[in-house]
């Protein structure tokens, strides 16, 4: 399965990701750093010792090389989960089109004033959840 998640709030998308993995030892890996053999060995690849199936690959939309090839490079299935966790998309681009029809894709963006009274109402939730109580005020 192939995830993409991306956004400015880093916050959210970091719940994202550990709801994705659930508890699961994960393999991270900055995607900006990698070249092909490498991305083709963390997906295709087996390892007696790595028993994790879980992949996060952070900032790939930034290796120029890499990412107009992605499309190409998933010809192949695996048996892993792939989480790809970009700070911004540029959605013209046919790697993101790509994905967009192939992962199951979630962009999380900062909250505005608009949002408020929700995030007020989030807070409060969530306060009670770990055992605090909040008012309104606070």
């Amino acid at each position: 399965m192939i995830y993409l998640v991306y956004g400015d709030n880093d916050f959210l998308k970091r719940q994202a990701v550990a709801e994705i993995s659930r508890g699961q030892v994960a393999s991270r890996y900055d995607g900006e750093m990698m070249d092909e053999a490498q991305l083709r060995d963390v997906l295709f690849g087996v390892s007696l010792f790595d028993a994790d199936n879980i992949v996060l690959i952070t900032r790939i939309s930034e290796n120029s090389v890499l990412w107009p090839k992605l499309p190409d490079i998933f010809t192949t299935e695996t048996d892993k989960t792939i989480v790809f966790i970009e700070q911004k998309l540029d959605k013209r681009t046919k790697t993101y089109k790509w994905l967009a029809k192939n992962a199951k894709s979630k962009e999380f963006l900062q909250f505005t004033d608009y949002q408020r009274s929700g995030l007020i109402n989030w807070l409060i939730t969530r306060a009670k959840e770990v055992g605090v109580s909040l008012s309104l005020t606070q």
